[in-house]
């Protein structure tokens, strides 16, 4: 999809500019924390709107209103539901939600929208055994769930990860909006259910503009559950945050032949979570076997070098002829990717096509020998 994208964020990139043109059915952002990325996620709002999408953009604080919380008296604190919703105001919370990026109108929406009431209940009655209602007393909306016969509150007695689910699966499925902006949709949600989620996304994930019934889908996450991503071209559709660079994503594959290209796509293919979480970290360190991966990690540890806090991972990537793949992976991405390897690695591995492209490197084998 063809949407002029430009955005600059001061104080994390200076006068640098995140350009982009082209935006597939769904685009996933990654990075560290404090890298600017929910800050471009409001600012994507503004612009897909401008091209006339129909955008809702939820933020990481999207269940705010739909906690209870009580001190120690047992009063509610912060609470401006605890009667419910004010049925004469309705338009004022859909308005404030759309706002703050909350989802407390996905309460309103499944009372006004029978369709949205029977795929959500068919839902939660096949995966959890569960059913809702709703009950409306002296102008107040609440929603009352019903579990092996057992009668309670949503708000306040629903499992965080119950209201996640409910609340995106009404947006996913109301044709209201064409174009969803989820903040870590992973929160609250067990593994599998993240996959649920991001499988219910896929079926749904389109062209608004050609494809009636179709959205279009930016996820910010932290999670290698939400990230499926199939082919090189799919692969065209991941921002990578930096901290103070602007955010990098891949416009064409320069350097690669069609042969290293295949090898991409079928490494994009087999990726596991733990390959995923070179992109999430500041500083992938790949290794080309699972003891290698236990032995340096143990040894940071007894080091007492925290590699988490310092934004490393090492990921074993399953043998010496996948470290060169690994590797031009990050390249495309500019992500600052290193590689542990034993000698017969560079020079019998595919790696050393790539590294002696790298005049340090060529300078250091040269000065060892």
């Amino acid at each position: 999809m063809k949407i002029d994208v430009d955005i600059n964020i001061d104080f994390l990139w200076g006068e640098a500019h995140f350009i982009k043109n082209d935006w597939g059915k769904i685009t996933y952002i990654v990075g560290p924390n404090g890298t600017g990325k929910t800050i471009v996620a409001e600012k994507l709002r503004e612009e897909f709107k401008k091209a006339e999408l129909k955008t809702r953009y939820f933020s990481a604080e999207r269940l705010t209103n739909l906690g209870s919380k009580r001190d120690d008296y047992g009063y509610l604190q912060r609470d401006h539901f605890r009667d419910g919703l004010n049925i004469g105001n309705f338009a004022n919370y859909k308005s404030r939600a759309d706002v703050l990026g909350q989802s407390i109108d996905a309460l309103i929406e499944l009372r006004n929208k029978m369709d949205l009431q029977i795929k959500i209940e068919s839902i939660l009655s096949n995966i959890f055994d569960k059913t809702f209602s709703f009950k409306e007393t002296g102008g107040y909306l609440n929603i009352t769930m019903t579990d092996s016969g057992k009668v309670y509150d949503l708000k306040k007695n629903e499992s965080h990860g119950l209201k996640e689910i409910i609340t995106l699966l009404t947006f996913l499925y109301d044709d209201e909006y064409d174009c969803i902006i989820l903040d870590e949709p992973e929160l609250n949600l067990h593994p599998q259910f993240q996959q649920y989620i991001l499988q219910e996304i896929k079926s749904i994930a389109g062209n608004p503009f050609k494809e009636q019934g179709k959205k279009m889908f930016v996820i910010l996450t932290h999670s290698p559950y939400m990230l499926s991503i199939q082919d090189s071209e799919e692969l065209k559709n991941l921002i990578v945050f930096h901290r103070h660079e602007v955010p990098t994503f891949i416009k064409e594959y320069e350097g690669m032949d069609d042969y290293q290209k295949l090898r991409l796509d079928k490494l994009l293919l087999r990726m596991n979570v733990n390959h995923k979480t070179l992109f999430f970290a500041d500083k992938p360190v790949f290794v080309e076997g699972y003891i290698d991966q236990q032995f340096f990690s143990i040894l940071q540890y007894k080091r007492e070098i925290p590699l988490g806090a310092e934004g490393i991972s090492i990921i074993d990537v399953g043998g010496k002829d996948e470290l060169d793949i690994m590797y031009n992976l990050c390249r495309l991405l500019k992500i600052n990717a290193f590689c542990v390897i034993d000698m017969d690695g560079l020079f019998e591995g595919k790696l050393r096509q790539s590294v002696d492209k790298i005049s340090n490197t060529a300078t250091f084998m040269a000065e060892k020998g």
